[in-house]
């Protein structure tokens, strides 16, 4: 059976998408195993499931490989550096702290003395540990 190039690129490109999704599954899995007071999930997925979840999903991608090689569909992946990328987020976390700021609030109410002294403590402390996060990323 031959495809032409058209059904190729979808395969590709529903590939690709597929990994997205078991990628974004996989941080959810890593997520629901540490405890944060922040987090939207609860954890109730045991070890095991999720062991067997990983082990699944690297069964689809190899499956996704096999047909690929299969019917000689070259995977072009654009690969971008994690640390730009981290950096890159980085930077939207400290767009985040900069919202915390007393400038940023009095546009909900006025903050008395003590309370804008108050959030830029909060703000500076926020934003020295997401500076000291993006420390170790310094080429």
């Amino acid at each position: 059976m031959t495809l032409n190039p058209e059904h190729k690129h979808v395969l590709v490109s529903c590939f690709l998408d597929i990994h997205g999704r078991l990628a974004e599954m996989e941080a959810l899995i890593v997520q629901g195993a540490q405890s944060s007071a922040f987090s939207q999930h609860s954890s109730d997925v045991s070890p095991a499931e999720a062991e067997a979840l990983r082990d699944n999903f690297a069964r689809i991608r190899a499956a996704m490989l096999a047909c690929l090689e299969k019917h000689d569909i070259p995977l072009d992946v654009r690969r971008i550096s994690l640390r730009w990328t981290l950096q890159t987020h980085a930077n939207f976390l400290r767009a985040a702290v900069a919202e915390l700021g007393p400038e940023h609030l009095r546009g909900y109410g006025t903050l008395s003395a003590a309370a804008r002294d108050e959030v830029e403590r909060i703000q500076q402390d926020i934003a020295r540990l997401v500076d000291g996060s993006d420390k170790g990323l310094s080429p």
